[in-house]
């Protein structure tokens, strides 16, 4: 029966018949659970399929691989799961299982003036966020996801499911890991952890082969930006971007439930190789940037659950692969009948991802682990660790009422926080300063001093730094990834990426010289603004 299925498939593939292949699909996606939960994606994939049969690579929903098209029912019922789940309210369960939105209010002014359809791709990002312990007993929360080269703020708001936390995201941060978001566009931003409400972790992750699925918030962030009007993007009176509502929209978007779009590797599509998905996108929900770094997801054991699987490092639009691939076997995807307009539309819509494979478990030595592997430096996550550390530890000392405010300030400072012990000195000294400002109702040049006399009383160890830099270089030199990937980043970028990553790591701060600086800035209040 299933032979019959695939032959007809592939003639009607072949006859360019795409009401026919459509037909063809939607029975044989019955069998596979409805794995494809969107007839908007199964006339994607028809297309798609027309296309590629012209090339030598016909695609076969149902392949001669019996442990391909089980795991194809298997996401199937998990995406029925998560429907009947989120349809009964079961909101534990859809804390564990949705994907997180990310976004920030503060945007590059290069975006003023874009057109508000663009938003998705411009300042959202979907990803995932998991609490770790680290050794010492602390916990931290950990962001790993797609970042936007367009955010501009001191910190990053991620929301999942209505649970909300904020991540480092400074001038500092964005320089240090610009080389590793350049290549392979998987963040992995470190916050404090201090809600009272548990949160829950996601499933361990797992490895996968032949399908997956994304969960998307792209069509309803879009439909939610274009009721903003054009007025969503705005220049500050600084001249800074601006977003009137990024924040809010990611925040009552991740309660709804998400568009569930299939991932196909090999055999299903038999051109490409395993760790590449073909992705199936549409006029009205395209695979583009909005879903670099975003995490991807496949049924686990009990088909029921969905765990991820990895995360997407690289797209590349499907008309581009095929057409590569067509020049390799001297064929040409295209010709000239009624169909071609369609065709072309979902071709550029669609999208192969190179899906980077998960950390082992969510545990606090194997997140750092691959984090390493991508080619963050310990350097600059033992530093990141620390501050989110000692953040917490801070923040839980003063009243919640305030406990916002002192954080959104601590976010626009630097501190010197490769040892824990110098970072908890010098961080409860400028969050005291801060909170008395707040306290005594000071203004904002008050705390734009604090900041000013901060940056001043920071240097940079030379020693510190230029043996970090030597290590860190030799280190990325070493990247299994790069092979893996064949790229070939040249010593000069490699270089500066050891300095940007190593510039934190290797700050100190002069407190007689903070002094000083406050001192002369307020003469008449004491040597600094907190109270003598």
């Amino acid at each position: 029966m299933e032979t019959l299925q695939r032959e007809q498939l592939v003639q009607a593939e072949i006859n360019g018949d795409s009401q026919a292949v459509l037909t063809q699909m939607r029975v044989i996606n019955e069998q596979l659970n409805n794995f494809v939960q969107n007839d908007r994606v199964l006339e994607s994939i028809s297309f798609n399929a027309i296309a590629m049969v012209r090339v030598g690579s016909p695609f076969t929903y149902i392949t001669n691989n019996d442990e391909a098209n089980e795991e194809a029912r298997c996401n199937g019922r998990t995406e029925d799961n998560m429907r009947d789940r989120f349809n009964a309210g079961d909101r534990e369960y859809m804390k564990l299982a949705f994907v997180s939105i990310a976004s920030d209010d503060d945007i590059s002014a290069q975006i003023v003036g874009k057109p508000v359809k663009e938003a998705p791709k411009l300042v959202f990002r979907q990803g995932v966020m998991v609490k770790l312990t680290n050794p010492s007993g602390k916990e931290i929360m950990v962001y790993v996801g797609g970042i936007s080269p367009e955010w501009r703020g001191d910190r990053v708001s991620t929301y999942q499911y209505g649970a909300e936390r904020r991540f480092k995201f400074s001038s500092g941060v964005r320089n240090r890991i610009s080389g590793v978001l350049g290549r392979f566009n998987i963040g992995v931003l470190f916050g404090a952890e201090r809600a009272s409400q548990v949160f829950v972790n996601p499933p361990s992750p797992k490895s996968s082969s032949y399908s997956a699925f994304l969960q998307s918030y792209r069509r309803d962030i879009l439909e939610d930006s274009i009721k903003k009007g054009p007025g969503l993007f705005y220049k500050t009176p600084t001249s800074h971007g601006g977003c009137n509502a990024c924040t809010s929209i990611a925040l009552s978007t991740s309660s709804n439930f998400p568009d569930l779009l299939p991932a196909f590797s090999t055999p299903f599509v038999p051109f490409i190789d395993q760790s590449y998905y073909l992705i199936p996108g549409y006029p009205e929900n395209p695979i583009d940037e909005y879903y670099l770094g975003s995490p991807v997801y496949a049924g686990n054991s009990n088909c029921d659950t969905p765990t991820i699987v990895g995360f997407i490092s690289s797209l590349v639009p499907f008309s581009q692969a095929l057409q590569a691939y067509a020049q390799l076997q001297n064929r040409s995807v295209q010709s000239s009948n009624q169909l071609e307009s369609q065709l072309n539309q979902f071709l550029s819509s669609s999208s192969v991802a190179f899906v980077f494979p998960p950390p082992r478990s969510w545990s606090y030595d194997d997140v750092i682990q691959w984090s390493y592997s991508l080619g963050y430096s310990q350097d600059y996550i033992s530093t990141a660790v620390n501050f989110a550390v000692v953040l917490g530890i801070i923040l839980s000392q003063y009243p919640e009422d305030v406990v916002d405010d002192l954080e959104k300030e601590l976010y626009r400072h630097e501190f010197s926080c490769s040892n824990q012990d110098q970072c908890y000195s010098e961080m409860s000294k400028i969050t005291q300063d801060i909170y008395n400002v707040l306290s005594q109702q000071g203004s904002d040049k008050e705390l734009e001093a604090l900041r000013v006399c901060h940056a001043e009383a920071t240097t940079l160890d030379e020693t510190c730094y230029w043996n970090c830099v030597d290590r860190v270089y030799e280190s990325l030199k070493r990247l299994p990834l790069f092979e893996r990937l064949h790229i070939s980043p040249s010593p000069e970028e490699l270089r500066w990426d050891a300095q940007t990553q190593c510039k934190e790591a290797c700050i100190k701060f002069n407190e007689k010289r903070y002094l000083e600086c406050l001192k002369q800035i307020y003469p008449s209040r004491g040597t600094h603004v907190t109270p003598q």
